[in-house]
């Protein structure tokens, strides 16, 4: 994939001439040699999703594009929908705490039943079980995690954290949801910050993923 970049702060910058025409393409930059570019969900490509300017994160592993058109959250998963959605690390616990606000949110049950909530703010911690926490088992390092908002019939509204871009497994009494956001951790299960408006998100990366 012939390509020009630049190195801005922690992320690359990358002018792409040709657009890809494999799900596995790969970037050789420098020492860090050649690495396949994925979805920030862990997702491959698909043919024509790098075809001009992007930014690209190196996570250690892979080459992660952050603005892949139409695929910040990974190929064919559908979004929240509402007004003024917003998600970011938590300010006070960056590491295991994730924010999410909207001013209206549309969850669905099961069957399609659709439910509108209104002033969401719900803070979600990945260290706990259940509502506003994990929704089974134990944090895994180095994992994409997905952010969800879940309601109950009565209105009753909270965070999950889950693995699972689909079907999160929803605590008791939990029948509505609405996929909002996904955050990777790192090696030590470390969230790595980021800041999301709407459906694009901006992650941070370390500088020295690029030594």
């Amino acid at each position: 994939m012939p390509a020009s970049f630049k190195v801005t702060k922690a992320s690359l910058k990358i002018k792409i001439t040709n657009a890809n025409t494999s799900a596995t393409p790969t970037l050789n930059l420098d020492s860090i040699g050649a690495k396949t570019v994925i979805l920030q969900s862990g997702a491959a490509l698909v043919a024509g999703d790098l075809n001009g300017e992007h930014t690209f994160r190196w996570d250690g592993t892979n080459m992660v594009v952050m603005d892949a058109p139409g695929k910040y959250l990974g190929d064919g998963m559908i979004i929240a929908v509402g007004r003024n959605i917003a998600s970011r690390t938590n300010s006070a616990t960056p590491n295991s705490k994730i924010d999410i606000t909207a001013d209206e949110l549309c969850v669905r049950d099961a069957n399609g039943r659709a439910k509108l909530l209104s002033t969401v703010s719900v803070t979600v911690d990945i260290t706990v079980s259940g509502a506003n926490g994990l929704d089974t088992s134990t944090e895994a390092s180095n994992t994409f995690y997905f952010g969800w908002v879940i309601a109950k019939a009565d209105g009753t509204v909270a965070g999950l954290i889950s693995v699972s871009a689909t079907a999160p497994t929803m605590p008791s009494g939990y029948t509505f949801k609405a996929l909002v956001t996904a955050v990777r951790n790192d090696g030590s299960s470390n969230f790595i910050k980021y800041r999301q408006v709407g459906n694009k998100a901006h992650y941070e990366a370390q500088n020295s993923a690029f030594n």
